[in-house]
């Protein structure tokens, strides 16, 4: 039972972690997922409509000053930036992290 409960939150941290490292949320995921696939069948890079890089998404969720001191105490960290109904706009699409397999990048 402990392997199960092991593989299943390894799974959410996992999806999670590439929400939070794509600048998306579970719905957004959800509702891109047609564009996605699309974008993918035609070897086009594809990229959500917020992400801003891996370090600028990081710090649009988790705020300017992430790292192991904001984990021990969250109380000094600075705020995340914006308003939360406002949002930067992303960079425009680039080539898929694995050039190899994706045409688009030869």
């Amino acid at each position: 039972a402990a392997v199960g409960v092991l593989i299943v939150v390894s799974l959410f941290l996992g999806f999670h972690t590439y929400l939070v490292l794509t600048n998306q949320t579970t719905p957004e995921f959800m509702d891109n997922g047609d564009d996605r696939a699309h974008a993918w069948t035609r070897w086009e890079a594809w990229r959500s409509p917020y992400d801003l890089g891996w370090s600028e998404n990081i710090s649009e969720v988790f705020g300017p000053s992430w790292s192991l001191l904001w984990l021990l105490l969250p109380c000094l960290a600075k705020p995340p930036r914006g308003d939360g109904s406002e949002f930067r706009p992303c960079l425009p699409p680039r080539c898929p992290r694995l050039p190899f397999v994706a045409k688009c990048c030869g």
